[in-house]
């Protein structure tokens, strides 16, 4: 559309219109810190001549997850103990440690 101003002709200001924010994105990793997120919108109606521009598209945010799972360490088999009896019944043990 066209409006006339001090008898020019020139386009009627048309401000940027843009959708509803998206949900966030997942988290960017799945355990521990530093992870991020991100949501975005569209333009829906274009600026035309001095309208308003359109605002920021995209948002990021800092996201941390639960603590990471670390494997346990152990040390390596104890020898075998010698039997704890002389006569039937008796029991070897071996033990180990987490480290």
């Amino acid at each position: 559309f066209y409006r006339r101003v001090h008898g020019k002709e020139e386009l009627c200001p048309v401000d940027c219109a843009v959708s509803e924010w998206s949900a966030w994105s997942a988290c960017s990793i799945s355990c521990g810190t530093g992870g991020s997120q991100v949501r975005t919108r569209t333009v829906t109606t274009e600026t035309v001549g001095t309208g308003a521009v359109c605002p920021v598209l995209s948002q990021t945010q800092t996201c941390d997850q639960k603590v990471c799972p670390v494997d346990c360490l152990v040390s390596d088999w104890t020898l075998w103990s010698d039997c704890g009896s002389k006569c039937a019944g008796g029991t070897n043990t071996r033990t180990r440690t987490i480290t």
